[in-house]
């Protein structure tokens, strides 16, 4: 079921290529506008800071309504595409005039429940650091030791994948609750209600798409991380900066299936290929 699933949106995203534009935005957005905010110097005055400061609330905030938006314009496409109709960006317009008020709502209740799923990772990370903050408070004197790194290698893969699989669960959970938006025009709480009946209905098809969404997100992360698994550290790796090789090519292979999830949940959620 859900490989016939997978090859009907396929060939329906093939034919409507224009539904790859919202996540190219967030995708330049992220890779070109904001590492020309740039970083600042070590030895920057406190005014540079603030600024700097500020800057980056500015850029996250930014960043955060970009996202929103290309998710409605993803949404709204893949839903015409669904019902047999042709995307164009037309139909990103009209999907921010007629769904975001409600599409918001959605993804509030779905944020909260990120935010409560990541307490055990941030008790996780708190105690991963410990040593490494015990040995930082103790080098204060004339002659400091070299810093070491502050986690270990196999304790931030574990985190890493942990928090990976967290997050594909609870987008493709989001997928499913904006659906009822999208086809009935449900209000916030009809539409998670809705949602969650549809997935318990769908159940092994669900549970592979979830798998499926894993799958790919594990090889992207195995891309951003492939210079943490070849010996490089992790603060070597991340210090690299947003156009390091390895984590513009990992975004990219995400962006380009984005629409396919879409397409998929959206397609699961009706009952499958019609």
């Amino acid at each position: 079921m859900l490989l016939d699933i997978v090859r009907l949106n396929i060939a329906r995203y093939r034919t409507n290529p224009v539904i790859i534009v919202p996540p190219l935005v967030v995708l330049v957005f992220e890779l070109v506008v904001v590492p020309l905010m740039g970083i600042p110097a070590a030895d920057a005055s406190r005014p540079e800071l603030e600024s700097y400061a500020f800057i980056g609330f500015g850029a996250l905030f930014l960043s955060m309504a970009i996202s929103f938006l290309a998710l409605v314009g993803q949404a709204s496409m893949a839903s015409v595409v669904v019902l047999g109709g042709k995307a164009s960006l037309r139909d990103w317009v009209n999907g921010i005039r007629r769904h975001s008020p409600r599409m918001l709502g959605v993804y509030f209740v779905n944020l909260g429940v990120m935010v409560l799923s990541f307490v055990p990772i941030i008790v996780m990370f708190w105690y991963a650091m410990l040593p490494w903050l015990r040995l930082q408070i103790g080098a204060s004197g004339p002659v400091e030791p070299p810093s070491p790194p502050f986690m270990s290698l196999p304790i931030g893969i574990a985190i890493s994948w942990t928090v990976l699989i967290l997050v594909s669960v609870i987008t493709t959970v989001l997928y499913m609750w904006l659906a009822p938006v999208l086809f009935e025009d449900a209000d916030v709480f009809t539409s998670v209600g809705a949602g969650n009946k549809a997935l318990r209905a769908s159940g092994r098809t669900f549970l592979g798409f979830i798998a499926l969404f894993i799958a790919v997100s594990g090889v992207a992360n195995l891309i951003e991380n492939l210079p943490v698994y070849l010996g490089a550290t992790i603060q070597q790796t991340y210090g690299s900066g947003y156009l390091a090789p390895a984590h513009v090519a990992s975004q990219v292979l995400e962006t380009m299936f984005s629409p396919l999830w879409f397409l998929v949940a959206l397609t699961i959620y009706r009952g499958g290929p019609r």
